[in-house]
């Protein structure tokens, strides 16, 4: 299996693993929300579903999971790759930047905003006030690979508040409590402090190769790698302990 089907499979399998794992927390109305990785082309908030295209946000009823119904259908442009729910918003990230929706009225989705950046590839993760992306140069027009914080706390305003910029060809992300997991593919894992935006550092480097990863309950991540999927307790979240594996079987 090539590289970039795996991680796509590891995204969809991460999803569907995780139905039943979260706490609820980022649904907009039931625990019916599964928890997909950074780089997840769908994402549940509600009662329904949303899957982003190349240029298009899809929007389905799932009320009845047996019998989803579609709702919509929005034109967002073009390279768009990834999306992440949080609450009542929907953050999609593309390779010009992240859209920002409010979806706490499903019938009526409303854009807020879109914050620009240099044209690479941009997985999104949010937490609290902020929004995190991997700016990975090798798939956009721009040479610079980048770590980026936004402020998010007004969604209709996104600002850049934090940037770093020592990273190799990044992945997906997570983030737990003032922590980054920032994949970097065959060069490992990068362990980030972000508890002052404005002054980004390295906690700690792992030597696994990694694409996305989700944290669970704030005290497990799980990781996909071109080896299989690895279960971590991050109980100390700079110092992973590895709990399981499921390995590739070719």
């Amino acid at each position: 299996m090539k590289k970039g089907a795996l991680i796509y499979f590891y995204c969809f399998w991460l999803l569907t693993f995780c139905c039943s794992c979260g706490d609820g927390s980022d649904s907009a109305n039931i625990n019916l929300s599964g928890q997909g990785g950074s780089m997840a082309r769908f994402a549940i908030s509600g009662n329904n579903l949303y899957v982003v295209g190349e240029s298009s946000l899809l929007n389905y009823d799932i009320t009845d999971p047996a019998h989803p119904s579609f709702n919509s259908e929005i034109t967002l442009g073009f390279d768009i790759e990834t999306i992440f729910p949080k609450g009542n918003y929907l953050f999609i990230g593309a390779q010009s930047g992240m859209h920002i929706f409010d979806v706490s009225d499903p019938e009526n989705l409303v854009k807020l905003s879109t914050y620009s950046h240099i044209v690479n590839c941009d997985p999104v993760v949010v937490s609290g006030n902020y929004a995190y992306e991997s700016l990975q140069a090798g798939c956009g027009s721009n040479s610079a690979d980048q770590f980026e914080v936004i402020d998010i706390t007004d969604p209709a305003n996104p600002k850049q508040v934090g940037q770093y910029n020592d990273v190799d060809s990044p992945y997906g992300l997570g983030v737990v409590n003032n922590y980054i997991y920032l994949c970097e593919g065959e060069f490992g894992i990068k362990i980030l402090n972000v508890q002052d935006p404005e002054n980004i550092f390295l906690e700690k480097e792992l030597a696994i190769d990694a694409y996305d990863v989700i944290v669970i309950d704030q005290d497990r991540l799980l990781l996909t790698s071109v080896d299989g999927i690895y279960q971590f307790d991050i109980s100390d979240p700079i110092t992973p302990q590895l709990i399981s594996e499921i390995p590739v079987v070719e």
